[in-house]
């Protein structure tokens, strides 16, 4: 396990139990390697979200377990929200309601100030909703990533985006 920031700004991890999220705000070059994520759910008193990076840019979070089967899962696998650079690769974010909500200011993840950021590698099956959903990002890039038996679908768009698909 490894969580690192070039300047040890504002990082939170809540773990118990039934329960292990890291939050990450207002920061650059956090490294998140390693972790075993769940218990983010929209009943519990935390917001729903297993990693919640915000305001934050050039993170990487890679080779997690951010939900895994239907015990150990999160509402949100991954939410991002105004941050640029990012890199999400190689994790497992399985049995989440949405894998990765990449979304506009309003509550979390990208919004259209947030850009190049890179999804890759990574499995977000068993989604009960979409495996990713992005709303405002531009110039994202996703490639080589599993959406098996997500209820929605794979991925979804919503208005003007530039968003690459490989």
């Amino acid at each position: 396990m490894m969580i690192h920031d070039h300047k040890w700004k504002q990082i939170q991890i809540r773990y118990g139990r039934n329960l292990r999220v890291v939050y990450i705000w207002d920061s650059e070059k956090i490294t998140i390697k390693g972790l075993d994520i769940f218990g983010a759910t929209k009943n519990s008193t935390i917001e729903p979200a297993g990693i919640r990076i915000m305001e934050s840019n050039y993170c990487i979070v890679e080779d997690c377990r951010i939900g895994w089967d239907s015990e150990h899962k999160n509402y949100y696998g991954i939410e991002i929200t105004s941050s640029s650079g990012c890199i999400i690769q190689n994790n497992i974010v399985k049995y989440n309601y949405r894998g990765l909500y990449d979304y506009m200011n309003y509550q979390v993840f990208f919004n259209s100030s947030q850009t190049n950021n890179i999804i890759k590698e990574n499995d977000f099956s068993y989604s009960s909703n979409w495996g990713c959903y992005l709303h405002y990002s531009e110039y994202d890039i996703i490639y080589n990533n599993t959406f098996n038996n997500c209820t929605s679908g794979g991925v979804y768009t919503v208005l003007f985006m530039i968003v690459t698909h490989l």
